[in-house]
């Protein structure tokens, strides 16, 4: 399937829903950006593709521990497809890719 323009732009900006987290539950699903909502921790935070956006794992030299706490009101952008918080809470934005 091809797509427009706008349906590629609004895959990228989680055209395809989100999802409020702030216990620890696992989500595994496409995720395209992660809006931090308060102080953030993450214990698993899974890329899509190894070494090329930030994670617990793999993630492009740049791996988060769990002692790293990103700040309320941070976007991040790329792509995951696992999350689960230590402690925090954030708005997940789904995509397709």
């Amino acid at each position: 399937m091809a797509w427009t323009t706008q349906e590629a732009l609004g895959e990228q900006l989680g055209n395809r829903g989100s999802l409020f987290e702030s216990g620890t539950d696992t989500h595994t699903v496409k995720i395209v950006a992660i809006h931090i909502i308060s102080d953030a921790v993450f214990r698993d935070l899974i890329p899509a593709e190894n070494n090329r956006w930030i994670g617990t794992v793999n993630g492009n030299g740049d791996n988060l521990g769990s002692l790293d706490s990103i700040p309320a009101n941070a976007i991040l952008r790329g792509r995951w497809t696992e999350f689960k918080l230590l402690s925090g809470k954030v708005i997940a934005y789904l995509g397709e890719f």
